[in-house]
């Protein structure tokens, strides 16, 4: 009994003492782990992904702004000249781009085609202008300047539905992130109740590793080591789905010309993170099995 007792304790990296692997149950466990793990990434991914387009618009559009001359005005040209010669004279403006009829075509051909008469639509003259610092103060009196000049000239600093674009984008980004949550705690409570069934299924090899002097933390080890093995093989299976999924989708996004949508790439940390997954996968099921054990042990006889 004695000998017994010792080989149970001095075998906890060893072989398993319960038929664990005979079970069709882990198959199962491992495409439960792949779907949550696909579907981590996926979100985990479109985190990342909203994060990078957030600042490629926020730095494309810093000390950025847009005058426009409305295309009723009778004499466009002179004003274009005029309003250019007064941005010339402001010191806080770094750069000034009075932009032809051929650049303001290819600004609209994303919403109208390219095949559009554009000459049969009124366009506005727009001038862009680079500037060292935008201040509220600056664009206020920017504004008042030119409406010196013509009344119906606009000041555009994007801030409006930029403000408006992030906070769609931030909202984006929680949802993704909340979505993660729900995917971990959906598998935390799914792994708990196949663990409890297997531990009713082997109730009777539990009660007799106790009687043969088995300790609760080395039964639970059996448990552990087995969902962390499946934890393994589910998160790699899902990560390499995901990453094939991924590579599917950004081909079709960076495929188009199009300046609507920024290609979707992935940070160097993001990355990182999602090859985590696999192994984040194994700590979440090692830890659930072994306090399902425990707390299942606890309750025994």
């Amino acid at each position: 009994m004695a000998k017994s007792v010792q080989s149970f304790t001095q075998k906890a990296g060893g072989r398993y003492d319960l038929p664990l692997n005979r079970s069709g149950n882990g198959r199962f466990i491992i495409l439960l782990i792949t779907m949550m793990t696909f579907l981590a990434v996926l979100a985990i991914s479109a985190s990342f992904a909203l994060s990078g387009v957030a600042a490629k618009w926020s730095t494309g559009l810093e000390n950025k702004l847009t005058i426009e001359i409305p295309a009723g005005e009778t004499d466009v040209s002179a004003l274009k000249v005029e309003v250019k010669k007064k941005l010339d004279s402001i010191d806080n403006i770094s750069k000034i781009d009075v932009m032809s009829d051929d650049a303001i075509a290819a600004l609209v051909a994303p919403w109208l085609g390219a095949d559009f008469a554009l000459e049969e639509v009124p366009m506005p003259a727009l001038i862009a202008v680079e500037t060292k610092e935008n201040t509220r103060a600056f664009i206020d009196k920017l504004q008042k300047d030119l409406s010196e000049i013509n009344s119906a000239i606009i000041v555009d600093a994007h801030e409006e539905w930029l403000e408006d674009f992030l906070r769609m984008i931030g909202a984006l980004k929680f949802g993704a992130m909340f979505v993660s949550l729900v995917i971990a705690a959906t598998a935390i409570v799914a792994i708990t109740g196949i663990i409890r069934a297997r531990m009713s299924e082997h109730r009777p090899d539990v009660e007799l590793l106790h009687l043969m002097g088995a300790s609760d933390a080395y039964i639970a080890g059996q448990f552990q080591r087995y969902a962390l093995r499946l934890g393994l093989l589910g998160g790699a299976f899902g990560l390499f789905a995901g990453a094939l999924g991924l590579a599917i989708f950004s081909v079709g996004i960076n495929a188009g010309d199009s300046d609507l949508f920024p290609s979707l790439r992935l940070s160097g940390l993001a990355i990182f993170v999602l090859f985590c997954l696999p192994f984040v996968s194994c700590a979440l099921c090692s830890t659930t099995a072994k306090i399902t054990v425990l707390r299942s042990l606890a309750r025994m006889p």
